[in-house]
């Protein structure tokens, strides 16, 4: 198994560095904005948003009932140039997966 290091960064040094951050992963900090909810194909609540502070990176998270709007959240995953999950594609954004203290 390989564990990969946990990472705090702000939104900023990811959208400055995207390359440096791809396959890592991250935990920041920021505000829920364009919150949406969905329910996937297979039946399971899912929500996409973009985590704010300054700039803005796009998260997809599996959450029931997932974050609010303007919710000021930290988030964990991995941040990729491109993630498919489920049929759904984000581009430079992070798959959150509930770590540890996830909010």
């Amino acid at each position: 198994m390989v564990l990969l290091a946990l990472t705090f960064v702000t939104v900023a040094q990811i959208v400055g560095n995207p390359s440096g951050y791809a396959g890592r992963h991250v935990d920041v900090r920021g505000t829920v904005q364009h919150l949406c909810r969905n329910i996937s194909h297979q039946g399971n609540p899912y929500v996409t948003f973009s985590l704010c502070s300054g700039k803005c990176v796009p998260v997809f998270a599996f959450a029931d009932p997932g974050p609010s709007e303007g919710a000021v959240i930290t988030v964990h995953g991995v941040y990729a140039s491109v993630n498919y999950i489920n049929g759904y594609t984000l581009y430079d954004g992070i798959k959150a997966d509930g770590g540890p203290g996830d909010n």
